[in-house]
C-alpha cells in the first residue's frame, strides 16, 4: 500500500488534532488538580484552626476542672468545720439546758422551803 502526500498530510493533521485534544485534556486535568490542591489546602487550614480551637477549649476546661476541684475541697473543709462547730454548740446547749434544769430544780426547792417556812411560822403563831 502506497501512501500519498495527501495521506501523510491527513495523518499529520489527525495526529496534530489528537495531540491538541490531549494537550487540552492535560491542561484541564492540571487545572482541576490545582483547584483540588487549593481546596485541600483550605480544608487543611480549617482543620488546623479547629484543632487549635479545640486545644484551647480543652485547656480552658482543664483550668475550670482544677478550679472546681479546689472549690469542692474548700466546701468539704467548710462543711467539716461547720459540723464540728455545730457539735460544739449542741454540747454547749445541752450543758446550758442541764444548768437551767438544775436552776429550775433549785427554784422549786427554794419555793417549797419558803412555803414550808411560812407554814411553820404561821403554825408557831397559833
Amino acid at each position: 500500500m502506497i501512501l500519498l502526500h495527501s495521506d501523510y498530510v491527513y495523518i499529520y493533521l489527525l495526529q496534530e488534532g489528537i495531540q491538541k485534544a490531549l494537550d487540552e485534556q492535560m491542561d484541564t486535568l492540571v487545572l482541576k488538580l490545582q483547584q483540588f490542591e487549593l481546596e485541600m489546602e483550605q480544608m487543611w487550614k480549617e482543620l488546623e484552626t479547629k484543632l487549635e480551637s479545640l486545644k484551647e477549649k480543652e485547656n480552658t476546661m482543664e483550668i475550670k476542672e482544677k478550679r472546681l476541684e479546689k472549690e469542692k475541697e474548700q466546701l468539704l473543709a467548710d462543711r467539716d468545720s461547720l459540723e464540728t462547730e455545730i457539735s460544739q454548740q449542741e454540747l454547749r446547749i445541752c450543758q446550758k439546758t442541764e444548768n437551767l434544769k438544775l436552776t429550775q430544780d433549785e427554784r422549786s426547792e427554794h419555793s417549797r422551803l419558803q412555803l414550808e417556812l411560812k407554814q411553820e411560822i404561821e403554825h408557831s403563831r397559833m
